[in-house]
């Protein structure tokens, strides 16, 4: 298998992760379409549901190839500018996926629970970090169901706090507060916004998955 060419690199990651990932999952180009070039991300991925229907809820890949591995963890270099993008401009999940070529397993981590995020005021100015993945992180098809239960949480919440903000825009009298999520409930209080709506309701919804 050639290795020299990271273009092919990257197809053999690509290739990886359609072959784990459900068949009508939706992989996006992120690339712009005057210039081709793409901004640390490889694809964006939508979930559809079992019905192959629709459902918005999108995470982004970033696809290594170029990892270390040793005995308990594999090593995977990331631009610094790369990161500060994806952190601070993309509102997706972001998923590294670390592809070994010789072995043909695929490691995954979300770029949120990566440890070395509290020591921001240490790297930001370095070129490179190095993002450790656990050897015990292998893309299975039990990885796949975790990833899409987090996508999908996610996009609910995301998609309620949103009709919580347009709410409150055209409600000329009352306002929700932010929402708050707790075991499959929705939790809010509606408030008035002048003295002549006098209302203090908590409200709850459930079934917000």
């Amino acid at each position: 298998m050639p290795k020299d060419k990271y273009g092919d690199r990257d197809r053999y990651a690509s290739d990886a992760l359609r072959n784990i990932f459900p068949k009508n999952w939706k992989f996006k180009s992120p690339r712009d379409s005057d210039s081709g070039s793409e901004v640390c991300q490889d694809w964006i991925i939508e979930i559809l549901d079992e019905n192959s229907e629709w459902t918005g809820a999108e995470f982004s890949i970033q696809n290594k190839t170029g990892l270390k591995v040793r005995k308990k963890h594999i090593s995977i270099p990331l631009s610094v500018d790369c990161l500060i993008y994806l952190l601070d401009k993309v509102t997706r999940p972001v998923l590294i996926h670390g592809y070994d070529i010789e072995t043909n397993k695929s490691y995954w981590t979300w770029l949120s629970d990566w440890d070395g995020l509290v020591n921001r005021k240490k790297w930001k100015h370095q070129k490179k970090v190095s993002i450790q993945i656990p050897k015990q992180k292998l893309l299975t098809l039990e990885a796949v169901n975790e990833i899409r239960e987090l996508v999908l949480e996610r996009h609910s919440k995301h998609t309620i706090r949103q009709k919580y903000d347009l709410e409150n825009k055209l409600n000329p009298d009352f306002q929700l507060t932010s929402p708050i999520f707790k075991n499959n409930m929705v939790y809010s209080t509606v408030q008035p916004k002048h003295p002549k709506a006098s209302i203090n309701i908590t409200m709850d919804q459930s079934n917000h998955k």
